[in-house]
């Protein structure tokens, strides 16, 4: 029933009521004020109970009838829904839907892990629990041995600063804090001599050889070379890791050959200018060539082929695995060491010690190491808790520290 319609026969019955029978005149219908009709349907839009209340303070006569005949309870109503009811393509258009919320599931997924592997480089809160004594465990510096053919050993920090010294056949100077300046002379129809020089855990240096070659090395890495390297050859051995940079060479000179220690594998570097990381350290067991700038070539023993790279390129050896080339790789990550960074993306916790371990010349020992792999970063200047400190927050590993052992377990909520 309309709503007017019902409070014009609400009120008409009201006025019956209260006149106590029906009209004077039967063939006449008793007629209700539309004003009245107006003001009780404008309150019953806000508040139909209130709406009531005040239309019987102004007419109290309305308050003989009861408020059932003016606001009617709705009837209920209660509806059984059969499949039958639904339309084919509705049930067609729900199975699409919770097909694609499964397909979309591994995307939605991986999103999120990738956000969640995203590098933490922000440097933890002092208060952290990982305590370490002042003695133990401290970053890497500036360390360098030179070893001279009479088997004598030399302390890079014992050169005079920007001084010439002559040890039996090679020139050494010594050039700001952490370059040494290598010339070497050989005299013709002698024998070569052999230099050889090192890092220990927890020092780095850069060395520039007779060809101009700059050779940054990492902690715990040894490279030699003869005293005729630029002269009638460009022979080097390494054991490590190293950053190479090579200059252009004067028409004529030979390529440079780099040997890696026990790996059996050669890296042939042309005449032109050449940049390259090397990490091949003997106890890894996992060899990678990163190349940079120019092109190279790279002779593996085992398998009896030659490679060739070039900028983004990786040549990598795991065990006796078989080599593999990735293409496009982090170049800035393989060098983050050399520009005072650790940076590790999706790695193990293994390859993430290993590096850390030499740097502050710890000794790791995994109590129960942690599956999956980590990312993080921060700098080599900061002390080792705060590197724990930085992986502990993933919430995937633990460290207890004991003078300079790093314990490695699970982590335990």
């Amino acid at each position: 029933m309309p709503e007017k319609q019902r409070w014009r026969k609400a009120l008409l019955a009201a006025r019956k009521i209260f006149k106590g029978g029906p009209p004077r005149d039967a063939g006449r219908e008793e007629q209700v004020p539309d004003s009245l009709i107006r003001d009780a349907m404008a309150y019953s839009q806000v508040d139909p109970p209130a709406a009531w209340d005040r239309l019987t303070e102004q007419y109290p006569e309305l308050r003989s009838v009861p408020k059932d005949f003016v606001f009617p309870r709705p009837p209920v109503i209660i509806r059984i829904f059969t499949v039958r009811q639904y339309r084919p393509w509705a049930i067609a258009a729900c199975l699409i839907l919770l097909v694609l919320v499964g397909l979309s599931y591994p995307i939605i997924k991986a999103i999120l892990n990738r956000n969640t592997h995203m590098t933490t480089t922000t440097r933890p809160h002092r208060s952290d629990t990982i305590a370490v004594k002042a003695s133990f465990l401290q970053p890497g510096s500036y360390q360098l041995s030179l070893t001279i053919p009479d088997n004598k050993t030399i302390d890079a920090a014992a050169l005079p600063h920007k001084d010439t010294s002559i040890y039996n056949k090679v020139v050494v100077r010594r050039e700001g804090q952490g370059t040494l300046v290598y010339k070497t002379f050989h005299p013709p129809g002698k024998a070569p001599s052999i230099f050889t020089l090192s890092t220990p855990n927890g020092g780095w240096y850069t060395v520039v050889l007779p060809d101009r070659t700059q050779v940054t090395l990492n902690a715990a890495t040894i490279i030699s070379f003869t005293s005729a390297f630029g002269s009638r050859e460009r022979v080097l051995t390494l054991g490590g890791e190293a950053y190479i940079q090579t200059r252009n060479q004067q028409p004529g000179q030979p390529s440079l050959l780099i040997k890696l220690i026990d790996e059996g594998v050669t890296l042939r570097v042309p005449p032109e200018a050449t940049f390259l990381n090397i990490t091949a350290y003997d106890k890894d067991h996992d060899t990678r060539v990163t190349i940079l700038k120019g092109a190279m070539e790279v002779e593996d023993s085992a398998i009896a082929e030659t490679v060739k790279l070039v900028p983004g390129d990786q040549y990598r050896t795991h065990g006796r695995d078989r080599p593999q080339v990735f293409h496009h790789v982090d170049t800035a990550e393989a060098i983050a060491w050399t520009t005072g960074w650790f940076t590790f993306n999706r790695r193990p916790i293994q390859e993430i010690m290993r590096p850390i371990a030499r740097w502050y010349d710890a000794e790791v020992i995994y109590d129960e190491p942690p599956p999956g792999t980590f990312s993080v970063g921060g700098l080599r200047t900061w002390p080792i808790k705060d590197i724990l400190q930085l992986l502990r927050s993933t919430k995937k590993v633990d460290f207890y520290v004991d003078r300079n052992q790093i314990h490695v377990t699970r982590w335990k909520p």
